[in-house]
């Protein structure tokens, strides 16, 4: 999906008509799970939520925006935090990219409550802060400590 660039080694995403129709079916798919809430009783949320966030967490996989880069788009709060905990486990060091966007969508005070659940959260052994480039991603970072 990403091509390495010679001057950096980062990786170009490239969004075709293909890839955003990909994306835009996720999106349908995750907004129908979201729907069905409406009419689903409280206590089997939990069923649908479970739908919501391995469907984000198989796009994660299958069309990685970048190495180390995690987009909590559309998500639970509960879903994204699992999913970031997961990762940190299985990695073995280094920066964590989570784009969980500034809220935009959000039903609640144009904020996204992953994002502000994340910068609040106590991440044992790493530091998080907003990037430079993107107010919409948040970076975790490993601590100078843990890597000596």
């Amino acid at each position: 999906m990403g091509t390495p660039t010679p001057i950096t080694g980062m990786q170009l995403i490239l969004e075709n008509a293909g890839h955003k129709a990909m994306k835009e079916d996720v999106r349908r798919k995750v907004q129908a799970l979201h729907a069905q809430k409406r009419t689903t009783p409280k206590k089997d949320w939990h069923l649908l939520n479970d739908q919501i966030d391995e469907t984000i967490v198989e796009w994660n996989r299958a069309h990685p925006k970048g190495a180390n880069y995690l987009d909590l788009h559309w998500m639970t709060l509960h879903g994204a935090i699992r999913f970031v905990e997961r990762e940190i486990r299985q990695r073995s060091s280094g920066v964590i990219k989570l784009e969980t966007g500034v809220g935009h969508n959000s039903k609640t005070r144009n904020v996204s409550r992953i994002r502000e659940r994340i910068l609040r959260r106590k991440w044992k052994g790493y530091t998080v802060r907003v990037s430079n480039s993107n107010p919409g991603v948040l970076i975790l970072e490993e601590d100078e400590w843990r890597l000596r």
